[in-house]
């Protein structure tokens, strides 16, 4: 048997495990004996059950989210929103409620954690937890915010602020003038309702959320 990569319990009976091959096995008894039911090197399942299992991977730059109800065999795909990250995983603590770990970058250094509450519908999905958060003033506002520009973008002239709404669409995005270390961000044509931001010189990137009152 190939290298172990991952352990997926189910019960004291049931476990999935994931090989660095990409193959997965799986026991009926407790790991006495194994069968390789799959080969998938771009799926890392997260089973709430012998059956269900979820899971989250990235074609070019969307990130899909899985279902299958036959222990892996097969699955059934949909795109998760735009901008939303990449590089995705998933842990499903029941049929509707789970967690999705993405990046905006090539690395795990600046991630967001987002949340389901449906499944993995649009609706149900919206960051809860940002890393690399920017200050940004009077938040909630009624419309105008200021950013304060992070020490080591100071010096950058090209800087891009995009904004994504909660279903992680997005907004609008624009190349920023920087005014006494702040950048002023106007919102007062959108609608009142949380809004997400990113700063970025290209290499390095910021995170913050806003609330339109």
């Amino acid at each position: 048997m190939n290298n172990a990569f991952l352990l997926k319990p189910v019960n004291d009976s049931v476990i999935y495990m994931f090989a660095d091959s990409g193959y997965i096995f799986k026991t009926h008894n407790g790991g006495n004996s194994w069968v390789q039911i799959i080969h998938n090197d771009t799926i890392y399942p997260d089973f709430t059950s012998e059956q269900r299992a979820y899971a989250v991977n990235t074609v070019g730059q969307t990130v899909y989210y899985n279902v299958s109800n036959n222990g892996g065999l097969s699955w059934i795909a949909k795109p998760l929103p735009a901008g939303i990250g990449y590089y995705a995983s998933v842990k499903m603590f029941n049929d509707s409620v789970g967690y999705l770990l993405t990046t905006f970058q090539t690395s795990w250094k600046y991630y967001v954690i987002w949340k389901t509450t449906n499944n993995g519908g649009e609706i149900g999905i919206y960051p809860v937890s940002l890393t690399n958060n920017l200050v940004i003033s009077p938040n909630p506002g009624k419309g105008i915010f200021s950013i304060r520009i992070p020490d080591d973008l100071l010096s950058d002239k090209n800087i891009t602020l995009t904004v994504f709404d909660a279903l992680g669409r997005h907004v609008f995005e624009k190349l920023s003038e920087v005014e006494n270390g702040t950048i002023a961000l106007h919102l007062e044509d959108a609608s009142r309702a949380i809004y997400f931001v990113t700063l970025t010189n290209g290499k390095r990137s910021y995170h913050g959320k806003i609330v339109r009152e």
